[in-house]
């Protein structure tokens, strides 16, 4: 081979050297760029829902106790929040929903006796998980069905296996889980059919009465009739306000949606619903937190 002939075979070579190695930088970039990407999305993510925390805990400190739900509503369910705007050419949206654990049969329930097994709903009834060695939260169940979804995203129809919409984790809260603290039904945000069933147990009348008086945007206790059985030897308490409440966080940007589910309680220094304490005095707590699996 001539010279001519040497010096194409290496300028070829040192164009494809080039080449590739322009390749792989470029690559290497997209890669990297792309990982930037990633972390800022997470971060603002992240952002979101640290940013989260504060309309919660106003609307826990400001509107909880004055919730009322109508006599046909199917579950404890209340919209706190939902914003959407754009940001950086994005669509972003955050969604706060919140369930009253004391509208719901408490978790003693699963593994407690006939009686106590009256207040879950008959879908649930037929279940045998044991709970008393296990601290509750919706991570014990197995699939992500647990976790209810946002208005907007199910069915008209109730979901049998949405158990965060039906089965309180924290009714009463796990510290207070004994004989002299029972679970509590809120007579203001129970569906009728608890309502019913809490009062059977309390031997307790004045189911439609109570009913009447949601239905008109009042308190139920107002319709709350004492038969001869005591409140203080009822395996449950009937209460107007709750001490625990569960919250659906989802958080939507740049197409990417991340969900979490939060359980506040309520710390009372003595006392409980029925007491001259004054809720709004009492501090809320982050009692527990998960990812719900996408």
């Amino acid at each position: 081979m001539n010279r001519r002939g040497v010096a194409m075979v290496f300028v070829l070579g040192l164009t494809v050297l080039v080449t590739v190695s322009t390749l792989g930088l470029a690559r290497s970039m997209a890669l990297r760029a792309r990982s930037e990407d990633r972390i800022g999305l997470d971060r603002i993510i992240a952002d979101l829902q640290q940013a989260a925390q504060s309309p919660i805990e106003s609307w826990l400190a400001d509107v909880a106790d004055e919730t009322y739900l109508p006599a046909d509503a199917a579950e404890p369910r209340f919209d706190v929040l939902d914003d959407a705007w754009s940001w950086r050419d994005h669509a972003a949206r955050v969604r706060i929903t919140a369930w009253d654990q004391y509208g719901m049969a408490p978790w003693t329930a699963l593994d407690g006796s006939p009686r106590m097994r009256s207040l879950l709903p008959e879908a649930l009834r037929v279940r045998s998980t044991q709970t008393s060695n296990l601290r509750p939260g919706l991570d014990l169940f197995t699939s992500n069905n647990a976790f209810p979804e946002p208005r907007d995203n199910r069915a008209l129809q109730v979901h049998p296996q949405r158990l965060g919409a039906f089965l309180a984790t924290h009714n009463p809260p796990w510290s207070r889980a004994t004989e002299e603290t029972p679970p509590a039904i809120n007579l203001n945000t129970a569906p009728a059919s608890l309502v019913r069933a809490a009062l059977r147990l309390a031997g307790r009348g004045g189911a439609d009465a109570i009913l009447e008086q949601r239905e008109r945007g009042r308190s139920g206790l107002g319709g709350l009739e004492t038969a001869a059985s005591k409140q203080s030897e009822s395996p449950i308490r009937l209460v107007g306000t709750s001490d625990a409440w569960s919250f659906r966080l989802d958080i939507e940007y740049a197409g990417v949606r991340r969900s979490w589910w939060l359980v506040y309680i309520r710390d009372r220094q003595g006392g409980n619903n029925n007491s001259g304490d004054n809720p709004r005095q009492q501090v809320w707590r982050l009692a527990q937190r998960h990812a719900i699996p996408s």
